[in-house]
């Protein structure tokens, strides 16, 4: 048998690596969640403020992505409330299962891109869209 030399020793180190890490990946879970789960989640700042509901999600059918949440603000009764463009990229998830985290102060958010829930804004407008993004400091996911 010949001896491996330092190069050889080297590559079956990084390949038996690779496998290593392969197989823990594929041992690993991911936190799946239905849609359904998230609607209706109270979203929280890391302040423990509430900012909201996320009562809808606005999916692009041509590349079956969730472009952005739709967050409900304030109001009483549905009357009065305010609708948030909010990308999912943003939220993270709590502890609780049907709490959403935001990080963002109340304050800001009244300068969020919003809309009226009787005048949705045309969806299919990229330029709000990115608008939308840019707000939350994030790159849309299509460029």
């Amino acid at each position: 048998m010949r001896p491996l030399g330092a190069l050889g020793a080297i590559c079956l180190f990084s390949l038996l690596s690779i496998a290593s890490l392969q197989a823990a990946d594929r041992a690993q879970s991911w936190p799946l969640r239905l849609g359904t789960t998230m609607l209706g989640s109270t979203v929280q700042n890391l302040q423990g403020e509430e900012l909201g509901t996320l009562n809808d999600l606005v999916v692009n059918p041509a590349d079956n992505r969730v472009v952005y949440g739709v967050l409900a603000s304030g109001g009483l009764l549905g009357l009065g409330e305010k609708l948030f463009a909010v990308p999912l990229s943003a939220l993270q998830h709590a502890a609780k299962v049907d709490t959403l985290l935001l990080d963002m102060a109340q304050e800001r958010l009244k300068q969020a891109p919003e809309f009226n829930p009787h005048n949705w804004p045309q969806m299919t407008d990229r330029q709000w869209i990115t608008s939308v993004y840019t707000f939350y400091g994030l790159q849309p996911y299509w460029e």
